[in-house]
């Protein structure tokens, strides 16, 4: 597979056609640029359009290095995603096998346990909507322990738990959904258009709601759909409810 990760130090000096960088001081001319903090996924757009761009350049057959300044976590996280994509009719299990033994991944890297989970969370989305899941992906963001996604089209969003990471779910925190647009726009891939499509029609920040504060028009079909494959909203939400509105949402999904 065309992909590599580690440090950018170490990368730098490695025959790669394209780099995808994220940490910050080592962003430089002829590198596509998404920083995300040191020992986390956020801002958690970043970590979508990183793996957009890496798709676009791997079905093109170039060699990617992505890389951060440990060589672990954040690159390790994006890689995981970018492979979770190319093995998503695989189960889980056989997929995460196979990373951990050609990539040493969920063995060495990534360092924490949300990172763990992006990969997971990347996986399922692609498992159950291929290349829709880019809609769901970037409607995605982490905040206080929580992996949300904006349901609504409106200005203020509407954000709903799909992930936990703890166990105590951050109903009425701000969320806000972050990206290096600029850097997406260099590729004009069929994965980064798909995101920066997407990017510019949701809203940006708002409120985590619980999801009978959700109005059914509000919905976001993939949102809702991958949250009830997670089992989260039951944990945190009345069932019924959840059912009712999940009901609607499948309903309304494209085909």
């Amino acid at each position: 597979m065309n992909i590599e990760y580690g440090s950018c130090k170490t990368l730098f000096h490695k025959d790669c056609d394209a780099y995808v960088v994220l940490e910050r001081e080592f962003c430089k001319k002829d590198t596509y640029c998404f920083p995300i903090e040191d020992f986390s996924i956020e801002p958690f757009g970043n970590f979508v359009a990183a793996v957009a761009i890496a798709l676009d350049l791997v079905s093109e057959g170039e060699k990617v290095c992505v890389c951060d300044k440990g060589g672990c976590g954040r690159s390790g996280t994006v890689a995981g995603a970018v492979l979770a994509y190319l093995y998503k009719d695989v189960s889980f299990p056989r997929f995460k096998k196979f990373v951990r033994v050609e990539y040493r991944l969920f063995k060495e890297c990534p360092e924490k346990p949300e990172q763990e989970q992006a990969i997971r969370l990347s996986w399922g989305a692609f498992h159950h909507f291929s290349e829709e899941a880019f809609r769901l992906l970037t409607r995605t963001t982490f905040t206080k322990g929580a992996f949300v996604t904006a349901v609504n089209e409106g200005r203020k969003g509407k954000f709903i738990p799909i992930l936990l990471v703890t166990r105590k779910p951050p109903h009425g925190s701000e969320a806000n959904i972050r990206m290096n647009v600029d850097e997406l726009k260099k590729v004009s891939g069929r994965f980064s258009y798909r995101v920066l499509q997407e990017f510019m029609k949701v809203p940006k920040e708002g409120r985590i709601v619980k999801l009978e504060e959700v109005k059914p028009e509000e919905v976001c079909p993939y949102a809702l759909s991958f949250a009830a494959f997670e089992g989260s909203v039951f944990k945190v939400q009345d069932p019924r409810e959840a059912l009712r509105l999940l009901s609607q949402a499948l309903l309304l999904r494209e085909l």
